[in-house]
């Protein structure tokens, strides 16, 4: 799952460095939705690998997630702002791929495949149901949740532009109003862990 989501976001963001019609984008995309991920299959390995006892706290450290939510806004702004559009897509698809290297390459999973007769298979899928009515909520919140934040994103920088006298800081001033959500985690998450 690593190395879908890191190699397939590499290639399709490269792929959008190259468009040259809004078709383009809009399929690419598309594409993206396919290989987005990479962040909760890390959590999920992270929830394999580590003793019962220390997950939450392992999994609740602000580390790379939440460094990437307030860094990555502020470096593709100042990128954007240096360069062009483009080459921060170019060069976060080549970081992209690089991560997907190192997760080949630098990730040993301890995998342990449970060896069940067919009948005994059907037995528990028949018990046990993953679809119980708070996972059910759970993944509705979760989803309305991405669609609002999603929603709101392409209007911010419309939002800052009409609030700047110049249009020149647009995207360093986005970025830094993007890392905000990113500022909030890393200052409440280990509160509400605890």
């Amino acid at each position: 799952m690593l190395l879908r989501t890191a190699a397939g976001m590499g290639i399709v963001i490269i792929l959008l460095s190259c468009v040259t019609n809004i078709w383009q984008i809009i399929i690419l995309r598309l594409c993206q939705g396919l290989f987005d991920g990479y962040t909760p299959s890390v959590i999920a390995l992270i929830a394999a690998e580590t003793p019962l006892e220390e997950r939450s706290v392992v999994i609740s450290y602000p580390t790379g997630y939440i460094i990437g939510g307030l860094m990555g806004p502020l470096i593709g702004g100042v990128l954007a702002t240096t360069f062009s559009i483009r080459m921060t897509f170019f060069i976060t698809g080549i970081i992209l791929l690089c991560v997907a290297f190192i997760s080949f390459y630098g990730i040993q999973e301890n995998f342990q495949k449970i060896n069940t007769s067919p009948t005994e298979k059907l037995a528990s899928s028949k018990k046990e149901s993953v679809w119980t009515v708070p996972i059910l909520i759970l993944l509705s919140a979760t989803m309305l949740i991405q669609f609002v934040e999603s929603a709101i994103i392409p209007y911010v920088s419309l939002m800052i532009k009409d609030l700047l006298f110049s249009e020149h800081y647009l995207t360093i001033m986005t970025g830094i109003v993007s890392a905000l959500p990113g500022v909030a985690t890393a200052v409440l998450q280990p509160l509400l862990v605890k």
